[in-house]
């Protein structure tokens, strides 16, 4: 029976030769076809996907260019404006924006008003920006040129002029100079975030940045004088002790609103006992655990503006429930 089938299929065959060839050929063509096609799809997609890709790097590159004008039209605007409040506005404000640009401009302002309208307070601005920068040469020979300015820095810049040109002060030294500038005769305190802010965007080696750091939040709290600052750098972690560290950030007109704890690498802060009584102060630091035992902290609401908080660790009875309950489900709260 099967030999029969087979037979007939050979004898279809060879009758209808032409028609299965054709046949064949149909399919072969149809199968080619729906491939190019597909090819085609293929490509159409991957097109519009490039061009949705351009499209989108070209809108970015569109916003970048916007906020970059508005920038400079803010930096360079018309030089019909008050230049003595725009230096102002660069080095005491902007800085901790863009401190290299901010300071090279409110430099070239205050040049401007010195060498076209022997502007008095000018050379003092001058100085001023050229100190931040670490260019003590700078400001000890406009000092001596010009009879006039800031004393206590042009004495300060006698004192740490030794150091390469192009160069930054050591760690070591440049803490120093902060813990100077902080206390004593000098009682510069809004000067310090504004040289850490510079330092910081200029310095290439980072390494042991806290100790400069210790030395802004010093000069802000400067009873602060048998308290602890530990910091590890394997474990990213920072132990603060004392009651008399109460100023974490300094909020005026003239400083950032932030801690200078910002230009170190920490994921844990136990600033157990020490004087913090407003979560506010620290609340852009990326800390993953926080412990604020002990502390003069009443408002847990900042909570929820740390971006990175896993863990908050309070005194045992500290909070009402409905405190702690509008924590976010994120962080784990530990009362001990």
């Amino acid at each position: 029976e099967k030999a029969g089938l087979l037979k007939e299929a050979v004898l279809f065959y060879k009758r209808n030769r032409a028609v299965c060839w054709v046949g064949m050929v149909v399919v072969v063509l149809t199968l080619l076809f729906i491939a190019e096609l597909q090819r085609r799809v293929v490509e159409t997609r991957n097109a519009r996907d490039l061009a949705e890709a351009h499209r989108r790097e070209a809108e970015a590159a569109t916003t970048l260019y916007r906020d970059e004008l508005t920038r400079n039209m803010h930096f360079l605007e018309s030089m019909s404006v008050d230049l003595e409040a725009e230096s102002y506005l660069l080095s005491r404000r902007l800085i901790y924006s863009d401190p290299v640009p901010a300071l090279e401009l409110a430099i070239q302002r205050s040049k401007f008003l010195l060498e076209n309208e022997a502007e008095g307070n000018a050379a003092s601005a001058i100085q001023y920006c050229y100190f931040i920068k670490q260019d003590f040469a700078q400001v000890i020979e406009l000092y001596e040129s010009q009879g006039r300015g800031n004393r206590d820095l042009y004495e300060l810049s006698r004192e740490y002029v030794d150091k390469k040109d192009g160069e930054l002060l050591p760690l070591d030294q440049l803490s120093d100079l902060l813990t100077r500038l902080g206390g004593g005769a000098y009682n510069r305190r809004q000067l310090l975030e504004k040289m850490l802010a510079f330092d910081y965007a200029v310095r290439k080696e980072k390494t042991g940045y806290e100790k400069p750091v210790r030395a802004v939040l010093a000069g802000w709290n400067r009873r602060w004088t048998h308290g602890r600052f530990e910091y590890d750098p394997q474990q990213s972690s920072l132990l603060l002790r004392g009651d008399q560290l109460k100023e974490f950030a300094v909020f005026s007109e003239n400083t950032s609103g932030e801690s200078p704890l910002r230009f170190m690498s920490i994921k844990i802060i136990d600033a157990q006992g020490t004087g913090l009584n407003d979560l506010g102060q620290i609340n852009t630091l990326h800390v993953q655990e926080l412990d604020i035992r002990r502390t003069k902290v009443t408002d847990l609401s900042p909570v929820q503006r740390f971006p990175a908080l896993k863990k908050l660790i309070v005194s045992r009875g500290r909070f009402l429930p409905e405190q702690l309950g509008r924590v976010p489900e994120r962080v784990q709260v530990l009362e001990r």
